[in-house]
């Protein structure tokens, strides 16, 4: 072969030097087998808690997360959907009605058959994948101001009662019309609410009653009393408890390989979401004043062993 000439030995060192930009770059850019992913959070602390330890585990085994406020379960929905989110953690409960489901269809059933019946309606799902579901619940309860004296849901037959709730609690057939129904109450004063902002009535006494969840904080914060529930109407649907809902489109486009890890590192988070977890993290961050990542990053480091949070 003859000897290149000026001209072909300064484009050959050009394009050498790109190449070498090119790799100098790689440490800041994107590796081609790192998938970019949005994840949803209803906005209240909870749901905050939950996004942002599904962002941290999977960043961990390679994707690129981000963390969205979509404000609601109807906003997670349309937002999945519209493929601007691929992933938001929800409940087993609020899956079910919102499948058309009846809530109280389940009675009687233990949690182990609740949580297969709901694993079968995501398998026939052609929306959503479903992931592991956790092993603690964040079920409704009915707190009352401990001045009311009210202890027992038996003990509002034939009152007229104020509650806050949001919008939806008081259609759903699994909350106030299901619960004043059974027990024979009038809902007169309605507090019409965020979730983000449920305590807000009640602490400023505007109302007698509030639609709680169990790991709430605020109840005991505002020392409000969970009422006893003696014909099990809450306790008679599918519990509440955390997975991780997926878009089916955009999980079946992933390589197996792919799936498995990220199928691996939500199971792992997940197991660690146990009632006493929820509630700790939520005061963590309601009460506390902590990040909701700090309190994802401490969860993760604790089900991905030999990972670090400094380790990015």
């Amino acid at each position: 072969m003859g000897t290149a000439t000026p001209h072909v030995r300064s484009l050959a060192a050009l394009v050498a030097v790109g190449l070498l930009l090119g790799v100098a770059g790689c440490g800041s850019s994107p590796a081609p087998d790192e998938p970019a992913i949005t994840i949803g959070s209803k906005g209240f602390t909870e749901s905050n808690v939950l996004a942002a330890t599904y962002a941290e585990a999977l960043r961990r085994v390679g994707f690129r997360p981000t963390v969205r406020d979509v404000g609601s379960t109807a906003g997670a929905e349309a937002a999945l959907r519209a493929g601007d989110i691929q992933l938001y953690p929800e409940y087993t409960g609020t899956y079910w009605v919102r499948r058309g489901n009846d809530p109280l269809a389940l009675v009687g059933d233990s949690r182990a058959s609740q949580a297969a019946d709901v694993r079968r309606e995501m398998a026939g799902d052609p929306v959503v994948y479903g992931f592991a579901i956790a092993p603690g619940s964040n079920n409704p309860v009915p707190a009352c101001r401990r001045a009311t004296g009210l202890r027992s849901l038996a003990d509002l037959k034939g009152r007229d009662v104020s509650i806050a709730a949001t919008a939806e609690a008081f259609t759903r057939p699994d909350a106030v019309p299901a619960v004043a129904a059974v027990y024979g109450f009038r809902v007169v004063g309605k507090a019409v609410t965020s979730t983000r902002d449920r305590y807000g009535p009640i602490a400023a006494g505007t109302v007698e009653c509030v639609v709680a969840y169990e790991t709430d904080p605020e109840i005991k914060d505002l020392d409000l009393v969970v009422l006893d529930d003696p014909r099990g109407i809450l306790q008679r649907g599918v519990d509440y408890r955390p997975l991780g809902l997926a878009s089916r489109d955009w999980w079946e486009s992933l390589p197996g390989d792919v799936q498995a890890r990220a199928g691996e590192a939500i199971a792992n988070v997940t197991g660690k979401m146990t009632t006493a977890w929820l509630r700790a993290a939520g005061r963590r961050v309601t009460i506390g004043g902590e990040d909701p990542t700090d309190v994802a990053l401490e969860a993760v480091n604790i089900s991905v062993p030999g990972r670090v949070a400094s380790g990015g």
